[in-house]
C-alpha cells in the first residue's frame, strides 16, 4: 500500500513472520539472512522429511 502511495486505515502494513507460521503448521520454516546461509539452509531443507519454508530476506529490496 505504502509504495502505492496509498495511506493505510484500519490495518498494520508489515509482513507476519512466515517461518513462525510455517511451524504452526507443522512445517519447518526458517529465516535466512544471505546467499551462504541460504544455500545452507537448502541443502538441510532437501535432506529434512516433510515441507519446510525457507524465508530469504533480502536486506536492499525495494518494491518497484
Amino acid at each position: 500500500m505504502r509504495a502505492a502511495g496509498i495511506t493505510p486505515i484500519g490495518v498494520v502494513a508489515r509482513n507476519p513472520d512466515f517461518a513462525a507460521l510455517a511451524a504452526a503448521c507443522g512445517a519447518t520454516g526458517v529465516r535466512v539472512h544471505g546467499a551462504a546461509a541460504l544455500a545452507e539452509e537448502l541443502r538441510a531443507a532437501l535432506a529434512r522429511a516433510g515441507p519446510t519454508l525457507l524465508e530469504a530476506v533480502a536486506e536492499d529490496f525495494r518494491a518497484p
